[in-house]
């Protein structure tokens, strides 16, 4: 009984350290191109945290020019082709803080994302339903693999900087079908003509976040 009451005092005491050193905290990394927010939630060493990046552009261009029609008047003609495009890239990933010294942590962080693109052509406002079409079966997966140090200017606020690799797999599956002849009916059939494309990326990143942790 007595040693049954020391062990449970101990893991009472293990579990009120545990609960407070958590605590909720946000995060930005401003990019060139790509800025990214999460919302993390520490347990102890361990920042399990979710995040989100987007990127959106257009372009737009315009021919104008001038004709003669059949009975030689001359008539004024305009064409517009709009082509606009979004990647949504939700993101979940967790931190570990590794190594502590003062005001300084260094730590390794995980990140598993999936990119989620758009892309729309218009040509005099008509859409292009096979570009559409094509853009839906492209699939998109990738992690980031880093290690990175953050130093508190207060216990609520840090600035870190981190180094790591991004890597990409992209996935591109076309089904189709060809009429081919089958000289033992003479006549043609319908038979499957697929493509499977794949394509994989591994690039070095690095980037400055700001945290802020919440008591």
């Amino acid at each position: 009984m007595f040693y049954e009451k020391i062990i449970c005092s101990r893991f009472n005491i293990s579990l009120c350290s545990f609960y407070s050193k958590s605590q909720f905290n946000v995060g930005v990394s401003p990019g060139f191109v790509l800025n990214s927010f999460y919302v993390g939630y520490q347990f102890g060493d361990f920042v399990p945290y979710i995040g989100l990046q987007f990127l959106s552009g257009s372009v737009t261009s315009t021919h104008s020019y001038d004709d003669f029609d059949n009975n030689g008047n001359r008539v004024h003609f305009e064409d517009k082709e709009e082509i606009s495009g979004n990647i949504f890239m939700p993101y979940l990933g967790v931190k570990y803080f590794a190594l502590k010294e003062k005001d300084l942590k260094g730590y390794v962080n995980f990140c598993l994302f999936k990119p989620l693109v758009s892309l729309e052509e218009k040509y005099n406002g008509e859409i292009n339903q096979d570009l559409k079409s094509t853009m839906d079966k492209l699939s998109i997966l990738g992690f980031d693999l880093g290690i990175g140090a953050e130093y508190f200017l207060s216990k609520q606020f840090s600035i870190g900087g981190e180094f790591g690799v991004h890597l990409f797999w992209f996935n591109f599956d076309i089904e189709n079908t060809r009429l081919v002849y089958n000289p033992t009916t003479g006549e043609s059939e319908p038979l499957p003509d697929n493509w499977k494309n794949k394509l994989n990326l591994t690039s070095t990143f690095t980037k400055i976040i700001l945290n802020y942790y919440f008591n």
